[in-house]
C-alpha cells in the first residue's frame, strides 16, 4: 500500500474519532445530502482577486515599525510565494493542502519577523472585514434547511473550520450549526476529489443522492460529476472588454483597482440589460466618484445647498442625494430647469423677467449655495448671474465634472474635478426629460417649458445601475472604513472609452466592449511535447484529452499493435464539442481494456485521476502512467 493510501486511512480513521454526528441515522431517514462551496459560492471577497487582501495588508504594514522594509514593501508578493512555496513542500510529502500556520512559516524564511502570530491576526481581521455575502444563494440554503434537508458546506481552504465559520456566522447566523469540511483540517481537497469521497464513507450516502453547488468548473462540477453526485454549477462571471483593457494600462494590484473592480463584479447578475451593466459599472464609476467630489468640495467651501442644473445634473443629484443619505451629510440639493436657450437671454426684456423671477422662486441665495453641472464653459451661468443683478450679490461656486475655459466675471467661482475634451459626461448624465426652452407663467407661479421631443431612450434601467453601484461601494468603503480616491481610474476609463460625438449609450456600451482583431498566429504552440513510449498492451483507455493525451492518441491510433477501447477525459463534452471522440469516464470504464493510461502532466491532475479511477472500481495495477 502506497504512502498516500496509508495516510487517507490514517486521516479518515482519526477524523472518524473526532466526530461526534451520527450521519448513517440521519441517512436513514433523509436520502439526499445538499452541499456548497463556500467562497464565491455564500460569500465573497470585496477585492477583484483573492490576493487583493495581501494588497491591503501590504498598505497597512507600512505603519507597522516591528516590520522590516524589505517586507513590508513587497508583502503582498512574499504572501503570494510562500503560499505556493508551502504548497509545493506538502505535495513532496504527499499532502493536498496547506494551512495558514505553514504559509506563515514558509513567510518566515524571507526574514526574521518579531511577531508573526499578530500578521496571521491581522489577515483573518481582514478576512472578515473584506468578506460580502451572496444573498441568493444563502436564501438558498435557508429554504433548504426550512424544508427539513440535510446541508453541509464543503472548501478547499488554507483557513481552518472555526476561522471559516466566524466569517460565515458574521454574514448570517444561519451557519452556525452547518456542518463545514475544509480542506487544510483534513489534508483532503474537492480539487483531488479525496474530500467528496472522505464525505461519501463518512455519511454513507450514495453519490447519486448527493447535489453540490460550485464556482469552480473543476472542483466544484467536474470531479464530483464524475462520481456521479449531482452538480451545479454557478455560471462565472464573464470579464468585460473594457476592464481588460483599463488591466493593460493600470495596475490590478493596486487597492483602488482591486475594489472598484471587485464591486462592479460582485454587484454585476447574468440577466442585467446592457444599460444596467453601464449603470452598475463604467458609468457608474465615474459619476459616483464625481459625487464623491462634489460633496467634499461643497464640505470643504461650507456649502449647506447644491443645485443641480438640468439636463446634465439629473443623473449626478440622485447620485449625491444617495451619498448624502448614506452618510448623514447635512447638505439639502435641489434640481433646477435651465439651458443655454432658457438662459442666455439677455436684451429681452421679457425673458429676462422669466429667468429673475424663476430663479427669486427657486434659489435661496441667502444660504450659503453651489450650482453643479457636468461639462461646459460656464457661459450660461455667468449670464444668469448678469441678468439676476443685486440678487446674485455674492461669488458662488460652481461645480463642473469638467469645465474648458474661465469667464470674466466676479460672481462665480468655477471649479473643474476631471478635464476632458469630449462630451462623454453629458452622454453619461442623460436625462429622463426634454430640454428646457423657456419659462411660463402658471397659477401665479414660474414654470419650465420642456420640449419632450428631445427625449431620448428610457434610460430607467441605466439610473438604476448606477445607484447600485453607488450604494455598493459606500456600503464597501464604510465596512473597509477606508476614505480612497478613485481619480485615476475615473481619468483611465475616460481614456478607453472609444467615445464619438453623437452616440447613444447603447452605442457607447457596444463601443466599450468591441473585441480587438487579434493575428492568431501570434499565439502558436511553443510546447513541445516529448515522445511518448508506449506500453505493451493490447486494449488501452486513454485518459486526458489535452496536449499530451492528443499525442498518445494519434500516435497509438496509428498503431498495428494497440486498439484504443476509448478516450475520456474529466472535461469529455468540451472536448467532444471540439470534434474529439471523447466519451464520459464512466463509459469507458464500461469498455474492455488491459490498462488505462493517465495522459496528463500535472501532479495534482493525475493524483485526481487516481482518486476518481479508484473509487470508480478500477484496479491499480492497471493504471499506467506517461513515462516522458
Amino acid at each position: 500500500m502506497g504512502k498516500y493510501m496509508v495516510y487517507m486511512l490514517i486521516m479518515l480513521m482519526i477524523n472518524d474519532i473526532h466526530e461526534t454526528t451520527n450521519c448513517n441515522t440521519f441517512f436513514m431517514e433523509n436520502n439526499m445530502l445538499y452541499s456548497y462551496d463556500i467562497f464565491d459560492t455564500l460569500i465573497t471577497r470585496v477585492t477583484y482577486k483573492p490576493n487583493g487582501i495581501n494588497i491591503k495588508m501590504q498598505k497597512d504594514l507600512l505603519d507597522h515599525t516591528c516590520v522590516l522594509n524589505y517586507i513590508k514593501y513587497n508583502y503582498s508578493d512574499i504572501r503570494t510565494e510562500s503560499e505556493i512555496k508551502a504548497r509545493n513542500y506538502n505535495e513532496l510529502l504527499d499532502i493536498e493542502e496547506v494551512t495558514l500556520d505553514e504559509i506563515f512559516a514558509c513567510m518566515n524564511e524571507y526574514g526574521d519577523f518579531n511577531d508573526i502570530d499578530s500578521l496571521k491576526k491581522m489577515e483573518i481581521a481582514l478576512e472578515n472585514q473584506f468578506m460580502l455575502p451572496i444573498t441568493q444563494r444563502i436564501d438558498e440554503v435557508k429554504k433548504l434547511l426550512e424544508s427539513g434537508n440535510y446541508v453541509i458546506l464543503i472548501s478547499d481552504m488554507y483557513l481552518g473550520e472555526d476561522i471559516v465559520r466566524n466569517m460565515l456566522v458574521s454574514i448570517d447566523t444561519i451557519f452556525r450549526d452547518i456542518p463545514i469540511y475544509v480542506s487544510c483540517d483534513y489534508k483532503m481537497t474537492k480539487n483531488v476529489g479525496s474530500l467528496y469521497t472522505y464525505i461519501h464513507n463518512k455519511y454513507n450516502v450514495e453519490y447519486r443522492d448527493w447535489h453540490h453547488t460550485g464556482d469552480n468548473y473543476h472542483s466544484d462540477y467536474l470531479i464530483p460529476k464524475t462520481l456521479g453526485i449531482n452538480c451545479e454549477l454557478l455560471k462565472e462571471w464573464s470579464e468585460y472588454e473594457w476592464i481588460k483593457s483599463l488591466k493593460r494600462i493600470m495596475n490590478i494590484n493596486s487597492l483602488e483597482m482591486q475594489i472598484v473592480l471587485g464591486t462592479v463584479k460582485y454587484i454585476s447578475e447574468e440577466n442585467d440589460s446592457d444599460l444596467v451593466k453601464m449603470g452598475k459599472s463604467f458609468a457608474g464609476i465615474i459619476l459616483e466618484e464625481y459625487a464623491e467630489w462634489i460633496i467634499d468640495r461643497a464640505i470643504n467651501d461650507g456649502i449647506k445647498e447644491l443645485y443641480f442644473i438640468a439636463r446634465d445634473g439629473y443623473v449626478i443629484k440622485k447620485v449625491v442625494d444617495r451619498i448624502i443619505q448614506f452618510n448623514s451629510i447635512d447638505i439639502h440639493t435641489k434640481y433646477i430647469y435651465g439651458s443655454r436657450k432658457a438662459w442666455r437671454v439677455k436684451g429681452n426684456k421679457h425673458d429676462e423677467c422669466m429667468v429673475r423671477q424663476y430663479f427669486k422662486e427657486n434659489v435661496d441665495f441667502n444660504n450659503t449655495i453651489a450650482f453643479v453641472d457636468a461639462n461646459g464653459y460656464g457661459i450660461s451661468i455667468a449670464t444668469v448671474a448678469d441678468i439676476l443683478g443685486d440678487l446674485w450679490s455674492k461669488t458662488i461656486p460652481v461645480y463642473y465634472f469638467s469645465f474648458h475655459r474661465h469667464i470674466q466675471t466676479n460672481k462665480c467661482r468655477f471649479y473643474n474635478y476631471c478635464y476632458n475634451t469630449s462630451d462623454i459626461i453629458e452622454l453619461l448624465c442623460s436625462a429622463t426629460h426634454g430640454t428646457t426652452v423657456g419659462y411660463c407663467q402658471n397659477n401665479g407661479k414660474i414654470e419650465p417649458v420642456i420640449d419632450e421631443s428631445t427625449v431620448g431612450n428610457n434610460i430607467d434601467g441605466y439610473i438604476d445601475g448606477v445607484l447600485r453601484y453607488t450604494e455598493a461601494i459606500i456600503e464597501i468603503k464604510n465596512k473597509l472604513k477606508i476614505n480612497i480616491n478613485f481619480r485615476e481610474i475615473v481619468k483611465n476609463l475616460l481614456e478607453i472609452s472609444k467615445y464619438k460625438m453623437g452616440m447613444s449609450l447603447h452605442e457607447l456600451w457596444n463601443a466599450l466592449n468591441s473585441q480587438d482583431v487579434f493575428n492568431m498566429d501570434t499565439f502558436k504552440n511553443k510546447y513541445v511535447i516529448n515522445e511518448v513510449k508506449k506500453k505493451d498492451a493490447k486494449r488501452v483507455v486513454i485518459y486526458g484529452a489535452g496536449k499530451i493525451g492528443k499525442k498518445i492518441f494519434d500516435e497509438l491510433n496509428n498503431s498495428n499493435d494497440t486498439f484504443i477501447s476509448a478516450w475520456t477525459d474529466i472535461d469529455f463534452e468540451r472536448y467532444r464539442n471540439q470534434g474529439l471522440p471523447t466519451i464520459s469516464i464512466n463509459e469507458a470504464m464500461s469498455r474492455q481494456y488491459d490498462y488505462i493510461i493517465i495522459a496528463i502532466r500535472n501532479s495534482i491532475a493525475i493524483k485526481s485521476a487516481k482518486c476518481i479511477l479508484k473509487e470508480l472500481g478500477v484496479d491499480e495495477s492497471k493504471i499506467r502512467y506517461i513515462d516522458l
